[in-house]
């Protein structure tokens, strides 16, 4: 439950982005397709901040749990001044009200692309067990390996990626792990005194992890589209 608690603030602010991006795109088709927006609103109940700019009331409240945007007829047997019924969202054409309507996820969904290109674009993958860097004088290192090397088994154990590897050592903390490596096609067995190192696990309890104060190599990300 503390937990929880004091991750809150990351969770309405990741609902606050979902809401807004997606209001946004309600209200940037609505303005392309010329319809008259009247309220553009972020969130539910005592109001924080509003004003107006143009034909549009903004507002911000403070729970950020949904929003809307409000359109010139938008809703059936809504009263429409002569002088607006063409930017009335009921007098558009159906593609253009269907665009305003499937905005809002459209815009979700370009969101998760950007985070999901931001996310892999020049950040470490776990692909390879080569090693990129390996601490001076650290555990590894004492060991007898250095930057390059390609762990092969970790006390038998052949891990398929990085993230494996981390798992085999992680497992033995203050302890002795033999390791079989390949260095420029010559494989070489040494022997690891892992350091244990206390952190927290996805459940927030405490517990010893074995480190050999290694990083991975760098492998370029792949990102492809598949027909």
């Amino acid at each position: 439950m503390a937990y929880v608690l004091s991750n809150l603030h990351w969770f309405l602010l990741f609902i606050s982005i979902l809401v807004f991006v997606h209001e946004l795109g309600h209200f940037v088709l609505a303005k392309w397709c010329g319809v008259k927006v009247l309220k553009f609103s972020i969130g539910f109940g005592p109001r924080i901040i509003s004003f107006t700019r143009g034909d549009t009331e903004y507002a911000l409240s403070l729970l950020p749990l949904g929003g809307f945007v409000k359109m010139l007829g938008d809703t059936p047997g809504s009263e429409i001044p002569v002088g607006d019924a063409d930017r009335a969202f009921n007098n558009k054409k159906v593609w253009q009200r269907a665009a305003i309507v499937a905005a809002g996820p459209m815009f979700n969904f370009g969101l998760a692309l950007v985070i999901y290109f931001a996310m892999f674009n020049g950040t470490q993958t776990y692909e390879d067990t080569r090693l990129g860097s390996v601490a001076v004088d650290g555990p590894a290192w004492r060991g007898g390996l250095r930057p390059g090397d390609k762990i092969l088994t970790i006390n038998g154990e052949k891990p398929r990626d990085y993230y494996e590897l981390r798992e085999l050592v992680g497992a033995k903390p203050n302890q002795d792990i033999a390791v079989d490596y390949d260095r420029n096609g010559v494989v070489t067995n040494a022997t690891v005194h892992t350091k244990a190192h206390d952190e927290a696990n996805v459940f927030q309890e405490r517990e010893l992890r074995g480190r050999i104060e290694v990083n991975n190599r760098y492998v370029e990300p792949v990102v492809a589209v598949i027909d």
